[in-house]
């Protein structure tokens, strides 16, 4: 019997083996010509955005849609990403907000009886370029020491040279205004319209735990102030992209909600 088990193992090793050896390379490219290698983990393409990093032991799914990461490239610390697979109820917002995924080891195989699906199948939904196999301790450890730059990841091995003139194009994320990119754009309203202590919320990308918690009315981030917000007796600003400075239109807007509301206006 123990036999069995063994060949078995060695049958069902033999065969991620394969798997592995056929997936094709990719590669990241930093601004400054830094190249890391990697692995495809399937979805062919090319991704760019400032590349960042996150040490979350769990939560990647949460990470990957949460609005504050909208168009960067996401580098996860954590040697296993997607072993537990995807719960629709385990978003910050509708889709993915990352440019693309690097990581060490990525599971197509995960093992919780609650996952609706697979990362894999997250991914492909969305057409989200990722690659595995890279050595993130020295990429996170190279990030660090030389500052948040530009970066492209990519399934095209052979188109390197191009690929490097298409990335110092990539506008820089620094002054970038990106609220309007991640705002709702209509009001919606999760909590009690009757209750006495109304609080409203612009959503400059505000995070979906954000709004479990509070249940406040969400606006876009371009709302008029003057005509809502003296309704509400607190107004939080629910501002998920901070890493890029906001754009003046959104600091504007800030200080119209501050200056024209009789509530007590919060920067979240």
């Amino acid at each position: 019997m123990f036999i069995l088990f063994f060949m078995l193992f060695l049958y069902q090793l033999r065969i991620k083996m394969s798997k592995y050896s056929l997936r094709p390379k990719a590669f990241i490219l930093l601004e400054d010509g830094t190249v890391f290698f990697g692995k495809s983990v399937g979805i062919n393409g090319t991704a760019t955005g400032e590349v960042c990093f996150n040490t979350g032991m769990t939560g990647y799914q949460e990470i990957f849609t949460d609005p504050s990461y909208f168009g960067q490239l996401m580098v996860a610390t954590n040697a296993h990403i997607g072993n537990y697979g995807v719960n629709d109820q385990e978003v910050e917002s509708a889709q993915i907000q990352i440019a693309g995924l690097i990581c060490k080891n990525f599971n197509f195989e995960h093992s919780r009886s609650a996952a609706d699906e697979s990362l894999f199948e997250f991914f492909k939904k969305q057409n989200l370029v990722a690659i595995s196999d890279v050595d993130t301790r020295a990429l996170v450890s190279y990030i660090r020491d030389h500052g948040a730059m530009n970066a492209l990841i990519s399934t095209e091995i052979n188109a390197m040279e191009s690929l490097q003139q298409k990335l110092q194009k990539v506008p820089s994320m620094k002054g970038l205004e990106l609220a309007s990119k991640v705002s709702t754009a209509e009001p919606y309203c999760e909590g009690d319209p009757s209750a006495p202590i109304k609080i409203a919320a612009k959503g400059e990308g505000i995070n979906g735990s954000a709004v479990i918690a509070t249940k406040p009315p969400i606006h876009p981030f371009n709302i008029c102030t003057t005509s809502v917000f003296p309704k509400f007796n607190l107004v939080t600003v629910a501002a998920a992209i901070t890493p890029p400075a906001p754009g003046k239109k959104v600091f504007k807007n800030i200080a119209e909600t501050a200056i024209a509301s009789s509530a007590v206006p919060i920067a979240n």
